[in-house]
């Protein structure tokens, strides 16, 4: 994929995001998806488990979560973000009770 088409794809998913639209999220991915957290060693393979890792692992645990992106790079059909992810814990999280504060 070319990568100002790449950047147009990236951008609606994170319109999607911030709209909490999670059937645009799922526009943005291929049929079969799968949404990775290397860090915590999750992974969520296929459309219906994406869908319930942004709605109860992100979008009511931290409500106001937030990217601040402040990078992006292009390769062969790859594309890399970085930045900042913000948020408060407002809902129970993966077992954790919401302890309220921000990261």
């Amino acid at each position: 994929m070319e990568s100002t088409r790449m950047r147009r794809l990236f951008e609606q998913h994170r319109e999607a995001e911030a709209a909490r639209d999670i059937d645009g999220i799922l526009g943005t991915f291929t049929e079969d998806c799968f949404l990775e957290t290397k860090a915590l060693g999750l992974r969520s393979q296929g459309r219906d488990a994406v869908r319930a890792a942004y709605r109860q692992q992100y979008f009511t645990a931290f409500p106001d979560l937030s990217p601040e992106d402040e990078g992006i790079g292009f390769g062969n059909d790859v594309i890399a973000v970085w930045g900042t992810l913000r948020g408060t814990s407002l809902g129970e999280w993966l077992g954790v009770p919401p302890g309220g504060g921000t990261f």
